[in-house]
């Protein structure tokens, strides 16, 4: 018999906070490309990172919202190629400014 998650870290309740958090930004990216997910190009990749971090979205969020792209491209689409296009987002040193490697 396993122990209850809530005696063991919580683990279950994490699962569940991460898919949670993951529906709701494959929902958001969703709502910003206006059609479903399956349909998205490399250049729509590309642009709605480029909008998120120009809307000021930060690097930890940023890299949140690209592992749930991840996983909906490799795992739930089948399209890998895709999740390839993802570029993470580096966190800004106190004395330095990131600008990413997205190009445009």
């Amino acid at each position: 018999m396993y122990p209850a998650a809530g005696r063991c870290g919580g683990t279950r309740r994490s699962s569940d906070e991460t898919q949670s958090k993951y529906l709701r930004d494959v929902e958001r990216f969703s709502t910003w490309l206006g059609r479903s997910p399956n349909t998205a190009t490399a250049e729509d990749i590309r642009q709605f990172q480029i909008e998120r971090r120009k809307a000021g979205v930060e690097a930890p969020t940023m890299n949140s919202i690209l592992a749930a792209l991840m996983f909906l491209f490799t795992h739930a689409l089948e399209r890998p190629e895709l999740a390839r296009k993802l570029v993470r987002t580096a966190h800004a040193s106190k004395n330095s400014e990131t600008t990413g490697n997205l190009g445009g």
